[in-house]
């Protein structure tokens, strides 16, 4: 004869847990992911001590173009940097790149059972499209070009960094800030 106890957790108690964790996973998911730069290549310390701007063939700065390139020069300055029109030794450059995402279509439903042990269980799972319709993801990429080679040097890109490709100052300034984070300090000798 052995003596063995049989806890079970699958009481009311238990399924009204279950629930709510997998309601509070699927909300946090809604928020979508953490906005990560990732750059492009490792900077060569001593190589860029001054920057200036890449502007476009000889079309008028845009708001947009005068935003970034205040933004940009405010941190390149802030870690140690000259910022300079005449000669510098490096420039700086932006793409702003848009895709439209089709909402979802509908509503969806689901429907499991399952069981051991003797016991059943059986579930349905029903999915609402909130805030439906179609939206636009804007990445923003900064590009650090050596003046005299012409090429780029460095890179760094940040993913739904905008609202719009019409984005306001404000989010334009913290997206320039966010991904020059990742640029490093200039040496002091």
């Amino acid at each position: 004869m052995s003596n063995s106890v049989r806890i079970s957790s699958w009481g009311p108690a238990a399924g009204i847990r279950f629930v709510l964790v997998v309601a509070l996973t699927a909300l946090a998911g809604c928020a979508g992911p953490a906005k990560v730069v990732v750059t492009q290549a490792p900077v060569e310390q001593g190589r860029c001590a001054s920057f200036g701007w890449l502007a476009e063939g000889g079309q008028p700065a845009s708001f947009m173009d005068q935003w970034i390139q205040a933004e940009s020069f405010g941190v390149l300055r802030s870690k140690g940097y000259a910022t300079e029109a005449a000669s510098p030794d490096c420039l700086v450059t932006y793409s702003v790149s848009s895709r439209v995402r089709a909402g979802s279509s509908g509503p969806s439903v689901g429907i499991g059972a399952g069981g051991g042990g003797g016991h059943v269980g059986g579930g349905v799972g029903i999915s609402l499209p909130l805030g439906g319709g179609s939206r636009e993801t804007v990445n923003l990429t900064l590009a650090i070009i050596d003046a005299r080679q012409k090429a780029q040097i460095w890179g760094g890109s940040l993913d739904k960094a905008l609202s719009s490709v019409n984005a306001p100052v404000e989010e334009v300034r913290a997206a320039v800030q966010k991904i020059l984070a990742e640029y490093p300090a200039r040496a002091v000798n």
